[in-house]
């Protein structure tokens, strides 16, 4: 008996069974499956880096005999830089230094002593990995030029000085404990967040998102060499460098200005638009609608978020004693989110507001800094158990094999070098 006879079309091809409808759902499980199984490897990796800094921290409590509170009261400290040594500093640090450094070691012939003659990414079959050595070397040797240079352009521009920009040892116990405790709290939601908008985006679109650079360098055998320079850019140079420009740098000159939070995600959405425009433009997306929509889901992102930032700001700025003080955070965290490439701005902004909830209350970068070095720390976990159980003949899951990205600006160094889009 035909089921069909007598309905119209859409209810027939409701009752009618579609050749692909038969691998539907075991290809669901499998996606859940993997999903499950990335989830299981970041939550491994976050407990065991939980229990070995767990007890440090406990007995730095304990025998530093410090109040119970972890937070001092709440002040602000002014600082005396203006827009203007904001702008110079960024410019410097994310382009000026890097962009002179890489020229400087082209010139001199350093890649080519070190991976041989004829070192040109773009000429090889595996041009992306070279690309990413040389951007691997470009932000390990300018990271020295780009912190010293940031303390003393802005001493020299406004007598800055050290405490101001909070490279203070006071209240360093509890700016530890406080640091590593917004970790363990923070970690696992963003980490989640991460995996789900991650692997949203690869059904949607059909194409993994991209990885770090870090990530695709660990995946091609680096040298102990290049293992060290990625540890170290992970969980060294990057939660310097940008806890040092977005939550003291930036978001202390947010902190005491009306409409710096406006400038902030006027410069957040300017960032997004001119990268969905160059993406469009280059890649031939214009001539699809749906494709160019699509590159623009950044912009459509920060459009989103900035409602939310103002809600946000008058839910919890009751709190805080500074005015300015939420507005500032949100659009600070919103500016380091988008910073890097797409789709990781969902989960680092969230990321971003407990840093800069953090580097506010505490006036200082050790919690800040603390709380990003853990976090990147997970990836490199990941990382370094993925390569040991590759070199002992183990078989990994693709889930594996993608540990979460570190967060780490696409622009942060070098944002001149070739970036793949």
């Amino acid at each position: 008996m035909d089921i069909t006879q007598g309905k119209s079309k859409k209810e027939k091809a409701r009752w009618t069974a579609r050749p692909g409808d038969v691998f539907r759902l075991p290809f669901t499980l499998f996606l859940v499956m993997l999903v499950w199984v990335e989830i299981r490897a970041n939550l491994w990796a976050w407990l065991l880096l939980a229990l070995a800094t767990g007890l440090p921290v406990l007995g730095l409590w304990l025998w530093g005999g410090q109040p119970r509170d972890l937070f001092r009261p709440q002040r602000y400290r002014f600082v005396p830089w203006s827009g203007f040594e904001v702008c110079f500093v960024f410019l410097a640090a994310f382009v000026l230094l890097p962009a002179f450094l890489n020229d400087v070691l082209n010139r001199t012939g350093f890649f080519n002593w070190l991976y041989g003659p004829g070192f040109d990414p773009a000429a090889v079959a595996d041009g992306e990995l070279m690309e990413a050595r040389r951007r691997l070397w470009v932000s390990a040797l300018a990271f020295p030029f780009q912190f010293i240079g940031t303390v003393l352009a802005l001493r020299l521009l406004s007598g800055t000085r050290p405490f101001q920009l909070g490279l203070t040892i006071a209240g360093t116990v509890q700016n530890t404990v406080s640091g590593w405790l917004m970790w363990l709290v923070l970690t696992p939601p963003v980490l989640l967040l991460h995996i789900v908008v991650g692997w949203t985006y690869w059904v949607s679109e059909g194409v993994p998102p991209e990885q770090h650079v870090l990530t695709r360098l660990a995946q091609g055998q680096p040298s102990p060499v290049e293992w060290i320079l990625i540890v170290l850019s992970a969980i060294v140079i990057a939660p310097v460098l940008e806890e040092l420009l977005f939550r003291r740098v930036l978001q202390g000159w947010a902190c005491g200005r009306p409409r710096s939070a406006a400038i902030t995600i006027a410069v957040a959405f300017a960032l997004t638009l001119g990268r969905s425009l160059e993406k469009i433009t280059k890649g031939g997306d214009g001539a699809n609608f749906g494709r160019a929509i699509r590159a623009l889901e950044p912009v459509l992102f920060v459009l989103m978020v900035v409602p939310v930032c103002f809600l946000g700001e008058r839910l919890v700025r009751r709190w805080l004693r500074q005015p300015y003080a939420a507005r500032a955070i949100f659009s600070t965290a919103l500016l380091f989110a988008v910073s890097h490439d797409w789709p990781t701005p969902v989960p680092l902004f969230v990321l971003g507001l407990g840093l800069g909830y953090l580097a506010y209350r505490t006036q200082s970068l050790v919690a800040p800094i603390l709380g990003h070095a853990l976090f990147n720390s997970v990836a490199c976990l990941l990382m370094l158990l993925t390569y040991a159980a590759a070199m002992n003949g183990k078989e990994t899951t693709s889930a594996d094999r993608r540990p979460p990205s570190v967060s780490t600006s696409s622009f942060v160094p070098g944002s001149l070098l070739p970036r793949r889009m």
